[in-house]
């Protein structure tokens, strides 16, 4: 018995040391698709790990500036001393053609004044090609988006029988146009912020053409 207490107290010892001696840290990433094309709503899987549990998601943000991406995670942690694995999907959206700089930043939220203290940074690259069927417009293609940028109105200039017409911003949010959009009738988007969208038509025979419009102040 006494030999049994020897060996079972240096295990313990090892795992309390493995506890509390681990930092909250990003263990890896997991893009949803995993091959992103162009019209695609992008999400990525973080997998994280916390000295203590429960560890949970409290909030997200996001910013994106000049084709980069800054994703912030907020967590709050309990008190009971074990390793905690947390599993979180969040939406990055829809992304033309390109590769996009992705940097997350994972933040705890300690105390009752909710300070922040950032304790792990990661950082790669989410790859976006161009899928078959889906059409950046260029300069001599079939349709055209006029004005671009725009204030409050934007037109489709196409021969093509339109099916219909969404617009999609950074993060993913959706917003219906039209269904069998006229071709050239003015679309009204003054409730649009100000900012960067995807245009993304789909023609009679399926077919999509996905442009960047910006939307700015009069």
């Amino acid at each position: 018995m006494k030999k049994l207490k020897q060996a079972i107290l240096p295990m313990l010892l090892m795992a309390t040391q493995q506890v509390f001696g681990q930092i909250p840290a990003i263990d890896s990433l997991k893009f949803l698709p995993e091959s992103p094309v162009a019209g695609d709503e992008v999400k990525v899987i973080i997998y994280t790990t916390f000295p203590y549990g429960d560890c949970d998601l409290a909030s997200h943000s996001m910013d994106v500036q000049d084709g980069s991406i800054v994703l912030d995670l907020v967590y709050t942690m309990g008190a009971a001393a074990y390793i905690c694995h947390s599993t979180d999907t969040v939406t990055i959206g829809l992304l033309e053609k390109g590769e996009y700089p992705l940097e997350i930043n994972l933040y705890v939220e300690t105390g009752l004044t909710g300070e922040l203290t950032l304790e792990d940074t990661k950082s790669t690259i989410i790859p976006v090609s161009l899928e078959l069927g889906v059409v950046i417009p260029s300069a001599d293609s079939k349709i055209r988006i006029y004005p671009n940028p725009f204030y409050d109105e934007l037109s489709i200039v196409t021969d093509l029988i339109i099916d219909n017409a969404a617009i999609f911003s950074v993060i993913g949010e959706k917003t219906v146009l039209c269904e069998a959009c006229i071709p050239g009738q003015l679309i009204d988007l003054s409730n649009l912020q100000n900012g960067a969208y995807f245009l993304m038509i789909t023609d009679k025979d399926g077919n999509r053409y996905s442009q960047k419009i910006i939307k700015i102040a009069p």
